[in-house]
Parts: structure tokens; C-alpha cells; sequence
């Protein structure tokens, strides 16, 4: 856009007002918009003349943006309208002039302000010219419409304003509003951006948002949530609640639709212009199930808000940022050896994990895995765990029980995008550890042999010894003498 546009759409709030023959004249709604990259076309709505350094409007006429006109043009909509409550204040006007007085009760951002606007918009000439701040127009009160090519994400067209000429200088007071939407996810007794849990866990999600209070401006306005789920979580069926303008009470459904597809729903709200600057809340649970990601990946849940945002076109919408929430898990990995012959994988092992002192998972065996034994324990949480050899191999002597600690440090949030976790082991002395490669913790596990113990009582193994060489003698003797008992017969 322009060099000047941006510092007018930094603006919080441009109050304009028009004197027309000596009344004020109240405007639309200004405030500030979402973006600085928008383009404007202003369309005469009325001329005028206007003495130096002031900003009374005289000898007021029709525009030349405006097609006013017979029975389709402006001023027979005006007459016509219902909506400017349930007295017409245009039924007896013929000119501008008359209009302009039958507007002069009218204060800055009413109701029947804006919907002169959203009229007018619909009977502008091709006599617009683009506009920026500070651009000299002639003398007039103008309709100001957003004219920008594309709007991206987080953003919409401004609603079509009234503007008026001040001192010979025209000033945009651009305005527009979009929802903003924020994901989180229940850590202990509070929301937060990420939090850690156990596969097999319920885990409770919220949405905020609100319906922007500009949605009154358009003629249809569209506010849908949209919610993803990772692979790593299973929606709880009938735990989604939507609480609409502060309620506590959860809302029916004559307020919204809600509708699932996979790993996806969306929210999409009835009436919503009806619901012009509320509050929207959805909350809902689900389950970490078998499939989470494990380690420092985390589990991740999307939101979006779709919403309309053109007023001069009810089907185009936008869509806001995305705002996340992440679950994360671990994961240990149990390694057996032979603490007698070279650390060798040993087999025969099952252990027991417990968490306090309830078990968590019991007599899960090592088994061959890339050649090591090996025993998982997928989908675990920040705490204290206590590693039992429930099942020890046969032949070797039983290991002492190992307690650790593991920490998921808190993420840092920034701009909504949450960095990757990290996770510790609490200085407790154990042999467990992170392997940020494996993504998960790990610890070896040493059994030694029995020992081989004295005997009493016993003949020994030395006689069998004795009585086996007497035996081989034996034969041997037998055998030679045989052969020479056969050559002394021939």
C-alpha cells in the first residue's frame, strides 16, 4: 500500500463528524484493522462545500459515487428500508439535503449509522477513486471501501466506512476485526500450551474465541471452529461441550452444528450474527492412546477459526493462525545383560514398573530385539517410577530395585508455537538416562551368575572315574587276547 496507510491503520480510533446545513451527522463504526497492506476506493456520497479549516458541510447534493436516482437507485432504498427501526427517518426526504438532516440524531457507530453504510455500499458508481491518508478530495462525505486484491491469513476486508473530507484532507479510518482463537490443554489444576501424560490417559482440551462485534455489519456472517487431533489422541465421544457469552450452562443444539471426520471436527455456529461479540468456549477430553509420539515430539492439537471476511461477498471467508497445544510422553527401555560373561543379552528377564507404589505394567519380558533383550514401557509421564525384576533368568542372582525420577521441563510458548520439550532424570543416583537419539529413557540391566556351592554327604565323581578306566582296560586285554588265541588255532 501507500507510504502513509500504516500509521492510519495503527490507529485505535478516528472520530469524524459532519455538519450538514448547520447538523451534525453521525458516522459508522471506526476502529482500528487487522492489517497494513489493504487498499481503498472512496465513493462521494454526498458533495458540498467546505470553508478553510473547517469541517462543516454546506450546499449539500447527491455524489457522483453513488447512483441515487429513481426507483433502484439509493434514495428509493433509503425510503424503503426497514432497517433503521420502526419509523423510516428517509420516508418523506427528496434530496440530499433532507437526507443528510434526517441523520442528524444519529451518534458516531449507531446502529442506524451502520446500516446506512451497508445500504449505500450496494448502490456505488464506477466514480470511486483509491485512496490514501492525507490525499486532498474534493469537498464530501464518502463511503470508503476496502478494495484489496487479497487478504491473507488472520485478516479481512474492512467493512464499508463513512468518511468525511476535514480541512481538505481526507482521513482513512480503516476498520475491521477478525477472531482470534486460542488452544489449551489441562496441566494439574489449570490450562496451559503443553503438558505431559501417560498412554491410556484422559486428557481435557479448551477452546477460546469470540465472534467479532463488526460480524453486525455484514448480511451473513459464517464463524466455524475447526479442531484436529494428532494420531497420538482419541476424541472421548460425547465430551465436547460449547459454552457461548459466558454461560456456564453448555449450549444446545440450536446454537451450533457439530460434525466429526477422523481425526477432525468442526463447530460451526447458528445465527452467528446474532451472537456479535460473544464469547465462545469449546471444551471436550480425549484419550493418549497406543499410536502418541514418544520423547521430545510431542502430541500435537490444532485449531483454527474459519470466519467471513468480505462484507461485499457473503462466501468468501478467512482463517485465522493456527493456535496449539502439545501432550508429550516418554518411553523407557529396559536392557538385560549378562554382568558375568561381557555384558552379553540375556534372556529369561520380566519386570514389573511401578509408579509409587502401584504397578503400571507387570512381567512385561525382555525380548530380542537388534540383538539385545530388551523391555519397553511406552507412554510415560513425569514422576517417580520403581523398576522390579519380577522374573528372574534361571541360574542367575536377582538385581535390587531401581527408583528414578523423570522430568518434562516446561516448554517455552512464544507467538503461540511451542518449543520442543525437554526431558530430565532427577539426580537420584539410578543408572537411568535420556538418550535423546532413542528419543526415549534408557537403563541396563546386570544379572550375575549364582555361585557353584560345596557338597557333603556324596561318593564323589573320582570311582566313576577309576571304575570306567578299569573297565577300558578290560576290554582291551579281552581283545588282544582273542587274537592270538585265533592264530594259535590255525
Amino acid at each position: 500500500m501507500k507510504k502513509n496507510l500504516k500509521k492510519i491503520l495503527s490507529a485505535m480510533l478516528v472520530t469524524v463528524l459532519l455538519v450538514c446545513m448547520g447538523t451534525t451527522v453521525a458516522l459508522a463504526d471506526t476502529t482500528a484493522p487487522t492489517g497494513d497492506n489493504h487498499t481503498y476506493t472512496a465513493y462521494q456520497i454526498f458533495s458540498g462545500t467546505q470553508a478553510e479549516g473547517s469541517a462543516e458541510l454546506g450546499s449539500v447534493e447527491w455524489g457522483n459515487g453513488i447512483n441515487w436516482d429513481g426507483a433502484n437507485g439509493f434514495l428509493a432504498a433509503l425510503k424503503a428500508s426497514s432497517d433503521f427501526g420502526t419509523t423510516n427517518p428517509f420516508e418523506s426526504c427528496t434530496d440530499a439535503a433532507s437526507v443528510a438532516v434526517a441523520m442528524k440524531e444519529w451518534s458516531d457507530g449507531s446502529a442506524n449509522a451502520k446500516a446506512f453504510a451497508k445500504l449505500a455500499r450496494k448502490y456505488v458508481t464506477n466514480n470511486g477513486t483509491e485512496v490514501e491518508d492525507g490525499d486532498t478530495l474534493d469537498a464530501g462525505y464518502y463511503l470508503v471501501i476496502d478494495t484489496t486484491t487479497t487478504v491473507g491469513e488472520g485478516d479481512a476486508y474492512n467493512l464499508a466506512l463513512l468518511q468525511l473530507t476535514q480541512k481538505g484532507e481526507f482521513k482513512i479510518a480503516a476498520k475491521n476485526s477478525v477472531p482470534e482463537v486460542l488452544k489449551q490443554v489441562k496441566d494439574g489444576d489449570a490450562y496451559a500450551k503443553a503438558n505431559n501424560a501417560a498412554i491410556g490417559d484422559t486428557v481435557s482440551f479448551k477452546i477460546t474465541t469470540a465472534v467479532p462485534s463488526t460480524a453486525t455489519q455484514y448480511d451473513k456472517y459464517d464463524f466455524i471452529i475447526h479442531d484436529t487431533l494428532s494420531a497420538g489422541l482419541t476424541l472421548t465421544d460425547g465430551t465436547v461441550k460449547v459454552y457461548i457469552n459466558g454461560s456456564t450452562t453448555a449450549a444446545s443444539d440450536a446454537d451450533y452444528t457439530f460434525a466429526l471426520n477422523g481425526q477432525s471436527f468442526t463447530i460451526t455456529l447458528k445465527k452467528a450474527l446474532e451472537k456479535a461479540g460473544q464469547a465462545v468456549v469449546v471444551e471436550y477430553d480425549a484419550v493418549l492412546n497406543s499410536g502418541a509420539a514418544i520423547g521430545t515430539t510431542g502430541n500435537t492439537n490444532t485449531a483454527t477459526v474459519e470466519y467471513s471476511n468480505n462484507p461485499m461477498e457473503e462466501e468468501s471467508t478467512g482463517t485465522t493462525p493456527p493456535s496449539y497445544s502439545i501432550t508429550y510422553t516418554t518411553q523407557l527401555n529396559v536392557f538385560k545383560v549378562d554382568g558375568t560373561n561381557n555384558n552379553a543379552p540375556l534372556k529369561g528377564a520380566k519386570f514389573t514398573l511401578k509408579k509409587g507404589t502401584e504397578p503400571i505394567a507387570e512381567n512385561v519380558e525382555a525380548v530380542l530385539v537388534d540383538g539385545k533383550y530388551v523391555a519397553n514401557f511406552k507412554g510415560l509421564e513425569e514422576g517417580t517410577y520403581t523398576l522390579v525384576e519380577s522374573v528372574i533368568p534361571a541360574g542367575y542372582n536377582p538385581i535390587e530395585d531401581i527408583t528414578f525420577t523423570i522430568v518434562c521441563e516446561e516448554p517455552e510458548v512464544v507467538d503461540d508455537v511451542t518449543k520442543t520439550c525437554t526431558w530430565t532424570i532427577a539426580e537420584d543416583g539410578s543408572d537411568v538416562k535420556y538418550v535423546a537419539e532413542d528419543n526415549a529413557f534408557e537403563v541396563t540391566v546386570k544379572n550375575q551368575k549364582g555361585n557353584t556351592l560345596p557338597e557333603t554327604g556324596g561318593i564323589g565323581t573320582k570311582i566313576f572315574y577309576v571304575i570306567g578306566a578299569i573297565l577300558v582296560a578290560g576290554a582291551a586285554i579281552l581283545l588282544i587276547t582273542r587274537k592270538r588265541m585265533s592264530k594259535a588255532d590255525r
